[in-house]
C-alpha cells in the first residue's frame, strides 16, 4: 500500500506479538530472533514491534542482520509502538530512542500510540468471554 506521501507499506506482515514473552510461548530470543530473519528472507519486509512486548532487545537485531546480508533498508518498513505509560511529552521521545537503540535502527517508518489511553494491566492477568479464557 503505497501513502499519499510516497512511503509504500509493505502487506506481508510480520508481527511479535506471537512471541512476546507475555504470550508465554517456549521459545528464546535467539529462536524468535532467527524466526525474524527468516520471515525477512522470505519476504515478510513489515517488522512489527511494541515496548510492552517485551522482545525489542531479544530480537531487535534481526532488522540489523539482513541489512548486513543485503537488504536495503528502504524495502523494510519498521513499526513499533509507544505503551500506556508513556503518553506523557516527557516519556514520548525517549521510549522512543529506547526502541530504535533495542532495533539497532536510526529510524522506524511508523510509530504509534499502542492504545489511546493510559491504563495498567496486571501481570498475567485474563478475563473470560463466554467461557473462553482471553490474555
Amino acid at each position: 500500500m503505497r501513502c499519499s506521501t510516497g512511503p509504500f507499506i509493505r502487506a506481508r506482515r510480520c508481527r511479535l506479538w506471537d512471541w512476546a514473552p507475555s504470550a508465554r510461548t517456549d521459545y528464546s530470543g535467539e529462536e524468535v530472533a532467527a524466526a525474524v530473519r527468516g520471515a525477512i528472507e522470505r519476504g515478510y519486509h513489515h517488522i512489527d514491534f511494541a515496548a510492552v512486548y517485551g522482545n525489542e532487545a531479544l530480537v531487535g537485531g534481526a532488522p540489523s542482520d539482513a541489512m548486513a546480508g543485503g537488504v536495503p533498508r528502504d524495502d523494510l518498513w519498521i513499526t513499533s509502538k509507544l505503551w500506556n505509560d508513556k503518553h506523557s511529552a516527557d516519556d514520548v521521545v525517549p521510549s522512543c530512542r529506547q526502541s530504535l537503540a533495542y532495533l539497532q535502527l536510526d529510524y522506524l517508518d511508523l510509530y504509534l500510540v499502542h492504545w489511546p489511553f493510559p491504563n495498567f494491566h496486571v501481570p498475567a492477568c485474563s478475563f473470560s468471554i463466554i467461557g473462553s479464557s482471553v490474555l
